[in-house]
């Protein structure tokens, strides 16, 4: 008797343990990322379709919609038939405003990384840029592959990675450089590389 009574027991501990991690499983699954600490640099200004952003410290994808906040760090891509558009605007540590649009076709993936230097690393995809940004020195810097694409202000930039890993930039507005292999290419207004 007294060992069915501990049997019982033991089965209703267990029962209880199941319950309680997977509770805590689905909460997991379901709970929405943090920005965890970092400073918000932009919302999104539209959405096609479906664009999703992953933060810094997280392994889940989650669908975002307009006037969505942004964060240093995050991480960006639209699907297949979707596009969006991102507005990025802050100061930066050394008090320059940082005013870019950014424009993602469908199949995009960048990271927003404005620790040390206004940049975007572009991993695939294609991406319009609008550098707004006020002051001299103001620059917005695209990292794709091995190539590090600088607009100045006012510059307005097409760039566009193939799966190849071939990357074209054209500029619309301004001027931008291209940096690969150690080598500067400057282009310039309505002019492609």
């Amino acid at each position: 008797m007294h060992s069915k009574a501990r049997d019982v027991f033991i089965s209703f501990v267990m029962i209880v343990i199941a319950a309680g991690s997977g509770f805590m499983l689905f909460q997991e699954l379901t709970q929405g990322g943090t920005a965890s600490g970092t400073m918000q640099v932009g919302e999104v200004s539209a959405v096609v379709n479906q664009m999703q952003r992953r933060y810094m410290n997280d392994t889940r994808w989650e669908d975002i919609s307009s006037e969505t906040p942004l964060y240093n760090f995050d991480s960006i891509r639209t699907m297949r038939g979707a596009s969006g558009e991102i507005a990025i605007n802050f100061i930066d540590e050394a008090g320059k405003e940082v005013s870019t649009v950014l424009s993602l076709g469908e199949n995009t993936f960048v990271t927003l990384s404005f620790a040390r230097d206004s940049s975007i690393e572009l991993q695939g995809g294609s991406l319009a840029a609008k550098n707004s940004g006020e002051g001299e020195g103001t620059q917005l810097s695209i990292k794709t592959g091995d190539k590090t694409i600088v607009a100045g202000e006012g510059g307005e930039l097409n760039i566009e990675t193939s799966e190849s890993g071939e990357t074209s930039v054209s500029v619309s507005s301004g001027e931008a450089e291209v940096q690969a292999g150690g080598v500067t290419e400057k282009v310039g207004e309505n002019q492609q590389v």
